[in-house]
């Protein structure tokens, strides 16, 4: 005969455990509600029924902190689920092994990685920044209003462009985990949420301060770094691909860079074709261009770029570089190509 009880406060601290065992004592009050007593002594409510021919252990809580009140409420509000053709037990296990947005994500970073996806370093860091208070979460535990406020926090605190590309990082996991894992039931809680408005910078470097800038870029005592100014200045290039550049892609003769695919953007070859200030850069000792694979930090990069736009008097008017910066420094270091193409090699 099972062991029944009326759970009271002091009933249920009077239960004692028995070693080596777990001890199950039920309500009398109300039908199905139980309480296992551990050989250690811990006490937790269960509602046992059975469903589908099986018996089905749902856990209610530690009767520590759940009172018996509640307990029984829940127990009630169970059996009503099961009664409703519903098992309570079976849901919980599918939501255990549902994935969370961390294995989400880990999924898409592999399928990111496969194809190349050169951005990808920035979408990891984004990631460890500022998703981690939905990580652990359960994908259907994640709402359009925690995307909403998660949105806005990072826009306050690191700014408008910043909480636009966060927002599409998670848009663009949802999506995976829509198209390609056709995982079911899943929908996407970034989708149709509005981005920060974006304003497009038309700052240039007017023609008369560029002498003044090549001049400041001419005393730059490292040579690799002032050769990489001025191959990214003339060429028009992305920084990555002039970081990357080898003399395996250059042609002297025909006076062209070929960037394969494998480092554009695009996945797609293309040329550019080297003028005669261009053509300079890369001859002589071999400076411009160094060994195959084998080029200067981004990092020293822009260190270059700055100390020779502070030496032509222009530097950054927060004392650090910037997007949204509209002075010389940060118009030439993070758009070097908008910045000259116009003056140096007008179509």
């Amino acid at each position: 005969m099972p062991e029944k009880m009326n759970f009271t406060k002091a009933s249920l601290l009077a239960l004692e455990p028995i070693p080596d065992k777990r001890r199950r004592v039920y309500d009398e009050k109300q039908k199905g509600l139980a309480v296992y007593v551990s050989p250690t002594g811990s006490k937790t409510f269960y509602c046992i029924r059975k469903v589908d021919g099986k018996v089905e252990e749902i856990r209610i809580g530690d009767a520590a902190t759940v009172t018996i009140e509640t307990a029984r409420t829940t127990a009630a509000g169970i059996i009503n689920q099961i009664a409703a053709g519903t098992n309570p037990a079976e849901q919980r296990r599918i939501k255990r092994a549902e994935m969370a947005f961390s294995d989400l994500f880990s999924e898409w970073v592999k399928d990111c990685r496969a194809k190349g996806k050169k951005s990808l370093g920035n979408d990891e860091r984004n990631y460890r920044l500022h998703l981690q208070g939905i990580a652990k979460k359960k994908l259907s535990e994640i709402e359009r209003s925690h995307i909403r406020s998660l949105h806005r926090i990072v826009s306050t605190g690191a700014g408008i462009y910043q909480g636009n590309r966060v927002l599409a990082l998670v848009r663009a996991v949802f999506n995976f985990g829509i198209k390609a894992l056709d995982i079911p039931g899943l929908s996407n809680p970034a989708a149709g949420l509005k981005m920060n408005r974006e304003e497009s910078r038309d700052r240039r470097l007017h023609p008369d301060e560029m002498p003044r800038f090549f001049e400041a870029l001419a005393a730059e005592e490292n040579s690799d770094m002032r050769d990489y100014v001025m191959l990214s200045l003339l060429t028009g290039a992305r920084r990555s691909n002039v970081l990357a550049m080898t003399w395996a892609e250059v042609n002297m003769e025909r006076r062209t860079w070929i960037i394969p695919g494998s480092k554009a953007k695009a996945k797609e070859k293309y040329y550019r074709t080297l003028n005669r200030c261009r053509h300079g850069r890369a001859t002589g000792p071999r400076r411009g261009i160094r060994g195959a694979g084998v080029g200067i930090s981004l990092a020293l990069a822009r260190q270059a770029t700055l100390s020779s736009l502070r030496r032509a008097g222009r530097g950054c008017c927060n004392g650090q570089a910037s997007r949204t910066c509209v002075c010389m420094t940060c118009v030439v270091l993070w758009r070097p190509s908008r910045s000259t193409r116009e003056y140096l090699w007008p179509s």
